[in-house]
């Protein structure tokens, strides 16, 4: 979401930097309490992403890149309209939910960098770069280039928010 917002304009490169770095601290911070699963949480490995067996590294990639796409396109198609956008939080965990189902076996279904990159820590695991962050890189990118096709006519979102609110008058 954060690299389709900068590369559709709608938010600074230095504040997604910035916003970048809180949420791969606040995914490792968030991590730290599920040490407290002890030996169940390390049968899982905390929950960290990882693709499916005999899953080449490639597929799941792809797989990532899919359901980020498909994830901003569902997020800003709604969020593009006035008549929908206050819609838009509630249809995205129906959204996200069949996302997560179809891709799960495949690549984990992360769809975030930040959200692989906590457990893989606490779990000690790696967290493969071209899968967690090149995927879903490569699904926003596919996204705006999509976007900008006059061909496809895809709305555009205009702000990077939902909602402003106006204090005084």
């Amino acid at each position: 979401m954060t690299l389709a917002f900068c590369l559709e304009g709608k938010l600074a490169w230095r504040d997604a930097g910035l916003y970048v770095l809180a949420q791969f601290a606040g995914s490792a911070v968030g991590a730290v309490p599920l040490l407290a699963w002890g030996h169940m949480g390390q049968s899982v490995a905390f929950g960290a992403t990882r693709p499916g067996v005999d899953v080449p590294v490639w597929a799941a990639m792809l797989g990532e890149a899919g359901v980020t796409f498909l994830l901003i396109l569902a997020i800003l198609t709604t969020a593009a309209h006035p008549s929908t956008r206050r819609f838009t939080p509630l249809v995205m965990p129906a959204v996200l939910s069949v996302l997560v189902w179809l891709e799960a076996p495949i690549s984990g279904a992360s769809a975030n960098p930040a959200r692989s990159f906590g457990p893989a820590l606490v779990a000690d695991t790696s967290m493969n770069p071209w899968i967690y962050i090149a995927g879903p890189s490569l699904g926003a990118i596919l996204y705006v280039g999509l976007v900008r096709l006059e061909a496809v006519r895809l709305p555009r979102v205009t702000v990077a928010r939902l909602f402003h609110f106006h204090i005084g008058n």
